[in-house]
Order: structure tokens, then C-alpha cells, then sequence
């Protein structure tokens, strides 16, 4: 499994969507290596893969993709099935490289639902018939652009561009290797693919198995954050992303005339919630080799709209507005203010979730209607979970207009004199792609905040730095934690210590971790715990030692906060062997246990956590429910 940020609540309908070539590989050509005269010439002969000018090649489709996607706590269905006929065709070479079109005969099967609603009309199956786009291949066979006709409906460019991704295999750049990887761009984002050459069909075909083996990027996460290289998380809240599957394709004359495959992908919550369910199954079957007149299609080439880079996210606008009509469900403004007025006073309303998610895409659809909210927001007969559940849609909506909302309701005179105003102004710090303005507010509100506030300003001003760092505004970033620095610097008694480092800690910069070591030997057990709690989001070698070091507080709640946040962390050999032997010597508490086992939880049968294991067990009055857990990640 590869980690990855969970960076909203809210998934794009385009990820919701993506519903096409989740189990692609990148699209590639290769010419055929030079003869050798080596026991390895006839393996690279029977991959090379080749495109001539003019070649049509037609196969018979079958591709099916279900998913699920749990956003607001409402799960959200959607479906793919489509089948029938794909005639890929080789066009000349051109100024980038080789260009291979591809197009779609008839289609015995169409359909898209999503939330339970059909997303493809007739008339709009009938417009993906008929058009051609074209990928670019450069000379080392990797997929660098992207053409769609530009009065062909988005839908065809984004299904034609899975489905040629499906069809050709990515060879390796050395001829005769058995095993090779790759990356490629996909409907859900980057993946990693690995290649193993299998013995030849029976009739000489050869054949390749390709397996997904993680993300490099997850695009079915909105903007805001991402993820490394390496697949770590750069946010503490992070998600589990479960890749499986595999594909197997022959290879006859240069030409693949079979492939077929299933891929999976889920998501995980830290508490192991699904949150994304992706299954794609895919069938291709070469049925007839032709002609076309490469230059008579030229012309139409040239008409083709501007050339995307292959692995930029599909988009397709028509459909966006199509889901986002979808999710709305008929909800209208009036109908969403008179729910608030009726029922949001009781904290919830009928089918909570469904009504959310209704709600804020209704926002999302209207963001004008976002400035409405306001006047509501100062109605006298709303209580305050009525209030807070406005906040609520307009944080979660998230856009420029639902932000300049927020902030001019917190602005408000309700806002400001209600006994419940610390816990409103803290649903700032549940917006995910915070903008420039509202960083520019918040650093202005902390500032002037008056006692009752400043917790809540500071909490909100660090989380809204954190956000605006991983954005990229680096300046504002540095504005902002500079305030909250200063903020911990005057903190005189525990309390607002305590408030001072949690705003630290939402920030989650590297930088801070200096500072939250000193705090870490703070005489208040309190702010201690807050230190520890504040490491969440910067999983350092550095913030670790801090944190194995408050594992042995004399105080239990500072152990617990840090086994906690450790136990969101993949621990290495070393941290474990320190464990084993603090935990042998009674330097570590079982307070801390509980979060540690979470951890351990990750590679129960590894030696280094058998041992830390078995040095709990030892430990003289131990709880009967931590041993019996300990038993059973043992596994006796």
C-alpha cells in the first residue's frame, strides 16, 4: 500500500468519473532493436511493437468500471459500461513523434450513471461515434501529448484516451528483459506498472503480465496537497491507497491481439474507513487489420485542438455540470434555507449526509448564491447548531465566494458577541485550499482578537498556514507562522501556552520542530501533551525522538498523546529496538501502548515488533485487554 494525503471531503466529479483506463499503462511505441546475434534476438522481436503508416487495426471492446466514493459520510455510486468496436489507426510520423489515432464504431453497450442517474443520453452516445483523437508517441515511445477534436463532446476525448491506453504495452528500453517498470498516466492519477514477459502462446505470440503497483500522484484527491515521489504524505490526516489487479496481452506481428485484465483501487481512512472503491475490467480481441489513406487524413488533423500533455487530468465540463446537477437532486436555494430555518436548529436535518452533500453542491453549482447565507447566518432564531452547520456548507464548498462568505459572516455582529463564537470561528480551519484573502483575514483577526477569541484566531491561523504553505505561497506561509511564533513567544500562563503550541502543531511546518523540542520539556503536563499532539504532521527523524522522549513522561496524558501520534506513523527497526528496550526497562508507561500497538498493528509478524511484543507482555501488571490485544496481533 502506498500512503497518500487525504485532502478533502470532497472528490471531483471528474475523479468520481474517471470511470475509463484506471488500469492503463502508458501509451508507447517502439521501432524494432537492431539484430544481435544473441539468444536474446527473437524475445525482442516478438514485443517489438509496430505502428506503420496507414495501418487500421479494429477490436472488439468490452471495459466495465464500478466505484464507489464515501464523500460528507454519503456514499456515491457510479458506473461504466461500454462495448463494441475501436479502430486504432497509424498516421505518419510527425514533428514530435509518432501519432496514433484512435476511434469508435459502434457501440452495442453506453452507459454512465452516477448517484443512480444516467449521464448518457442517446444522442450523446451517438456524437462519440465518428470522431478521432490522436496521442503522440516521441522516439522513446513514451506518451507525451494528448488531441481530441475540438466539436467532439469531452467525454469522447476522455474515454477514447483510456481506451488507447489500454491497448498498447509499454516495452522496456532493453531488448530481451524479462522484467521492466514503468509509470503511466491514468484516469486517477500516475501509477507505477511493473512488466513480466511470460513463455510464449502456444502458436508463438508472446506475452507480457502488467501489474499496477502504486501511485506516484493521486488526482482523485481535489488540490491543495500531494504526495512525493515516494508516495509519502505530506499532511498527518493521511489515506491508505490499495492498488491490485493485473493484465495479460499477446503480441503477434508487432500488433497486440489480445489483452484483458482487471485492476482495483481503494482508499483507506486512517480509521480504516473506505473511502474509495475503483474495479475497471477490460477485454480486447483484434478482430481485422486494414488501410486507411494516412495522407487524406491529414487534413483533418490539422483541425485538431492544441496538444495536452498526456498525463494532465481529464476534464470534461458538460459532464461536471451533469453530475453536479446529479448531486443537487432538485435542491433548490429557497428550499436550502427554508431546511436551515426548519430544521438545522435541531442540529441535523432528515437524511443528514444526503442533505449535505445535496446542499453544498447546490453552492458549488451557485456560488453567487454563497453571499445569501450571510443575512441567515445573523437570524435571531437560529441556535448555534443551526449556525455552525451553515459554516459548515460554506467551508466544505470551499470556492472563492463560499470563503469571502465565511469570513464576512465571522465578521458579523452575531458572530462576535454569541457565547458559542470561539467554536463558529474555528470552522475556518476546516476549509481545504484556503485563499490568499483568507490568510490575509486571519493573521488580521488574530491580531486584534479579543481574549474569548484568541485561542480559536490562533487554532484558525495555523491550520490556514499550514494549507497555504503546501499550496505553494511560500511568502504568506512564512507571514503567517511568524505570527503564530510570535504568539507561543508571549504565552504566559499554561493555558494559552498549551492553545499557542496546538496552533503550531496545524501548521505542521518543519521548521517549527525546533521550537516544539524546547516546549517539549515544558513544566505543564498539559502543554507538553500539546507538543506532542503538535508533531502530528511532521513525520522527521527529528519530531520522532521528540516523541520518544515524551513516551516516557511521568504523566499519563502526555505518554497517551504521544503513542498517539506515533501510532500514526510507520516505524523503522531502530525506533523499534529503542521501544523494546524502554518498554523492558519501564521507562515507557502503557498509557502510550494503545497508540503504539496501532503501529505495530502494520507489521505484526516482523521480528523487530515480536520483540517490542513480547517486551510488553513481560511487563508485571499489565491491563488483561492490552494483553489480550497484544495476543492477538501475535497471533496466539
Amino acid at each position: 500500500m502506498s500512503r497518500l494525503p487525504l485532502r478533502s471531503k470532497l472528490i471531483p466529479a471528474a475523479a468520481v468519473l474517471a470511470l475509463c483506463g484506471l488500469a492503463t499503462v502508458a501509451v508507447t511505441h517502439e521501432t524494432p532493436a537492431p539484430a544481435r546475434s544473441t539468444a536474446d534476438d527473437s524475445t525482442a522481436d516478438g514485443l517489438s511493437l509496430r505502428c506503420p503508416a496507414g495501418e487500421s487495426r479494429t477490436y472488439r471492446f468490452e471495459m466495465d468500471t464500478t466505484q464507489s466514493a464515501r464523500l460528507l459520510e454519503a456514499e456515491q455510486r457510479g458506473h461504466l459500461a461500454l462495448a463494441g468496436l475501436v479502430e486504432l489507426r497509424c498516421h505518419a510520423e510527425g514533428p514530435q513523434g509518432t501519432v496514433v489515432g484512435v476511434r469508435f464504431g459502434e457501440l452495442d453497450t453506453a452507459r454512465l450513471d452516477v448517484a443512480g442517474q444516467a449521464a448518457l443520453t442517446p444522442a450523446a452516445t451517438r456524437a462519440l461515434i465518428g470522431p478521432e483523437a490522436v496521442a503522440t508517441l516521441d522516439a522513446q515511445g513514451r506518451f507525451t501529448g494528448w488531441q481530441a477534436p475540438a466539436d467532439a463532446p469531452p467525454l469522447f476525448g476522455h474515454l477514447s484516451r483510456g481506451v488507447l491506453a489500454e491497448l498498447v504495452v509499454s516495452l522496456d528500453a532493453e531488448p530481451g528483459a524479462l522484467t521492466w517498470t514503468t509509470t503511466a498516466p491514468t484516469s486517477l492519477g500516475v501509477v507505477a506498472v511493473a512488466y513480466t514477459r511470460l513463455p510464449d502462446a502456444r502458436d508463438g505470440a508472446a506475452q507480457v503480465e502488467r501489474r499496477p503497483t502504486g501511485f506516484e500522484r493521486l488526482d482523485a484527491l481535489p488540490p491543495g496537497a500531494s504526495a512525493d515521489g515516494a508516495g509519502r504524505a505530506d499532511r498527518a490526516d493521511r489515506i491508505e491507497v490499495d492498488v491490485e489487479g493485473e493484465a495479460r496481452a499477446e503480441i503477434s506481428a508487432g500488433r497486440v491481439r489480445t489483452l484483458a485484465g482487471t485492476t482495483s483501487v481503494q482508499a483507506f481512512a486512517a480509521d480504516g474507513r473506505t473511502l474509495l472503491d475503483v474495479t475497471t475490467r477490460a477485454d480486447f480481441t483484434l478482430t481485422a487489420v486494414g488501410q486507411f489513406d494516412p495522407v487524406g487524413a491529414r487534413a483533418a488533423l490539422a483541425t485538431l485542438a492544441p496538444a495536452l500533455p498526456a498525463d494532465l487530468p481529464a476534464a470534461d465540463p458538460a459532464l461536471e455540470r451533469r453530475l453536479l446537477e446529479a448531486r443537487v437532486d432538485g435542491l433548490t436555494f429557497d428550499g436550502l434555507t427554508d431546511d436551515l430555518l426548519e430544521f438545522a436548529n435541531g442540529g441535523a436535518m432528515p437524511d443528514h449526509n444526503r442533505w449535505l452533500w445535496r446542499a453544498t453542491g447546490l453552492l458549488i453549482a451557485e456560488p453567487a448564491r454563497c453571499r445569501e447565507l450571510v443575512p441567515l447566518f445573523e437570524d435571531p432564531h437560529l441556535t448555534q447548531e443551526a449556525r455552525a452547520l451553515l459554516l459548515d456548507l460554506l467551508a466544505n464548498a470551499g470556492h472563492a465566494d463560499a470563503q469571502a462568505a465565511l469570513r464576512a459572516a465571522l465578521d458579523g455582529e452575531t458572530a462576535r458577541t454569541v457565547p458559542e463564537a470561539a467554536a463558529l470561528y474555528q470552522r475556518v480551519a476546516l476549509l481545504e485550499a484556503p485563499d490568499a484573502e483568507t490568510l490575509t483575514w486571519a493573521l488580521e483577526r488574530h491580531a486584534g482578537a479579543p481574549e474569548a477569541l484568541a485561542g480559536a484566531t490562533a487554532v484558525s491561523l495555523g491550520a490556514v498556514t499550514g494549507l497555504r504553505a503546501r499550496q505553494g505561497d511560500a511568502e504568506g506561509a512564512a507571514v503567517g507562522n511568524a505570527a503564530l511564533l510570535r504568539t507561543v513567544a508571549a504565552a504566559g500562563d499554561p493555558a494559552a501556552r498549551e492553545v499557542a503550541v496546538l496552533a503550531l502543531g496545524n501548521a505542521g511546518l518543519p521548521q517549527n520542530q525546533v521550537h516544539l523540542e524546547r516546549l517539549a520539556a515544558d513544566p505543564d503536563a498539559c502543554v507538553r501533551a500539546a507538543v506532542a499532539t503538535a508533531l502530528r504532521k511532521t513525520a522527521t527523524p527529528e519530531a520522532r525522538a521528540t516523541l520518544l522522549g515524551l513516551l516516557g513522561d511521568a504523566e499519563p496524558t502526555v505518554q497517551r498523546a504521544a503513542g498517539k501520534v506515533l501510532g500514526t506513523q510507520t516505524l523503522d527497526d531502530e525506533t523499534l529496538t529503542v521501544l523494546a528496550a524502554r518498554i523492558a526497562g519501564g521507562e515507557i508507561g502503557d498509557a502510550a501502548w494503545p497508540g503504539l500497538l496501532t503501529a505495530l498493528a502494520q507489521r505484526p509478524d516482523e521480528p523487530a515488533a515480536r520483540i517490542v511484543y513480547a517486551a510488553m507482555l513481560r511487563r508485571p501488571g499489565l491491563d488483561p485487554l492490552l494483553a489480550e490485544r497484544i495476543r492477538g496481533l501475535l497471533g496466539s
